[in-house]
């Protein structure tokens, strides 16, 4: 379940708050990569994608990397 009513304003400060990293893995995880995956594609360790998709998760308030996806189509990402 996504964390409140995510209209307008709450948007805007979603975007405001989500690095640029952030947002390149949060594309690649939109396009349905796995970790291991997005870690070759950046060149960097699995566990610092895992840590910062989990740190990703807690920004935006959801779960999981469904509702991480639902959220960033939902606010334009």
């Amino acid at each position: 379940m996504l964390a409140g009513n995510h209209t307008g304003y709450c948007c805007v400060y979603c975007k405001m708050k989500i690095t640029p990293r952030e947002q390149v893995l949060l594309k690649d995880l939109m396009r349905g990569q796995q970790d291991k995956q997005t870690a070759y594609n950046h060149d960097l360790p699995l566990h610092t994608v895992k840590y910062r998709l989990r740190s990703l998760y807690d920004k935006m308030g959801v779960m999981n990397r469904t509702q991480a996806a639902l959220m960033a189509r939902e606010i334009n990402l």
